[in-house]
């Protein structure tokens, strides 16, 4: 396990939750670990992040949970998410938009039935309700991230040709 000195002998997990886990179950006392010196919090936590993306892939949505727990949390601006290797500015901007859909259209791309480019298609819609019914459709019909933009496209113009219809026939 690695873990980093909170202070007066208190430490915290870097990498090794699950097997902490396994040997309180088995009773034990002592945990042989590997001490971080001189870490802070925040190096911390992209260290646990990039010691688990080593071993496991995760989703995006998991991804964009982190990024924006390393922004808010720890205040680290998107140049420095960057400079740290997560991608550029505008990449990790829209995986932190992803986390602004409906949990039904999140998990959707955590099971990988939908992409990121399928999600941030799906935020142009208004609604909640408009979001959840666009990701059902492109599951359904197996759209790639293309042509649901493309379908996106149509159903936005639609319903700008019905306000400018409803709009210029009013009082």
């Amino acid at each position: 396990m690695l873990v980093y000195e909170l202070g007066e002998d208190r430490f915290a997990i870097i990498d090794g939750c699950r097997r902490f886990k396994a040997v309180q179950e088995l009773g034990w006392k002592v945990v042989p670990c590997l001490i971080k010196k001189d870490i802070e919090p925040a190096e911390a936590a992209h260290l646990s992040y990039v010691r688990n993306t080593e071993r496991e892939g995760f989703n995006p949505i998991e991804i964009a949970c982190h990024m924006k727990a390393m922004r808010d949390t720890f205040g680290f601006s998107l140049r420095d998410l960057e400079l740290k290797g997560y991608g550029t500015p505008p990449s990790i901007a829209n995986k932190i938009k992803l986390l602004e859909l409906p949990e039904v259209v999140q998990s959707q791309i955590r099971k990988g039935e939908l992409t990121i480019a399928h999600g941030l298609s799906i935020l142009r819609l208004s609604n909640q309700k408009e979001m959840e019914r666009m990701a059902k459709r492109i599951v359904e019909f197996e759209f790639s991230a293309k042509r649901a933009d493309t379908h996106i496209d149509s159903y936005l113009a639609k319903g700008k040709r019905k306000e400018a219809k409803s709009g210029g026939t009013g009082s």
